[in-house]
């Protein structure tokens, strides 16, 4: 295909992937067994507008975007979501928290073995998201896990 040597063209748009669900691993895993990922294609073919992961993760904030967070929440009957608002000039902060393993409570999940709907590739290399791209190009530790 003519890519040049990037980390990120495993989520390139133009390797024309033929199927709606791809299952994406990490070369150093964690490798699930078979039930699981049979498990995990079963959740994300009735949720395959969302990702669909094992490994949730939790992003601590600040208590103003934690306020924020409560004020945004959905009723439980509603199927809105929003984000909360990051702004260096009022103190927020977002640290990734590697020492908690959530289950319910989780802002994101990591790429290795978790589904993604193949239409997600064109977001991923939409080019507002040039500078989160090239941030994991130019990090010694090229976390790519942050743009999905």
């Amino acid at each position: 295909l003519g890519f040049p040597n990037d980390l990120m063209n495993r989520y390139h748009p133009k390797l024309n992937v033929t199927t709606k669900a791809i299952l994406y691993y990490d070369d150093d895993g964690p490798f699930y067994r078979v039930h699981a990922v049979t498990s995990g294609f079963e959740l994300w073919k009735r949720n395959s507008n969302a990702q669909i992961g094992a490994m949730a993760r939790v992003l601590d904030v600040c208590p103003r975007q934690l306020e924020e967070k409560h004020a945004l929440i959905p009723p439980p009957s509603t199927d809105e979501h929003k984000f909360i608002s990051q702004c260096r000039s009022k103190g927020d902060r977002a640290r990734y928290n590697f020492q908690h393993f959530a289950n319910f409570g989780a802002n994101m999940a990591l790429p290795s073995g978790s589904f993604l709907h193949s239409n997600y590739l064109c977001f991923i290399w939409h080019p507002v998201l040039e500078k989160v791209r090239q941030f994991v190009r130019d990090h010694p530790v090229h976390p790519d896990d942050i743009t999905v």
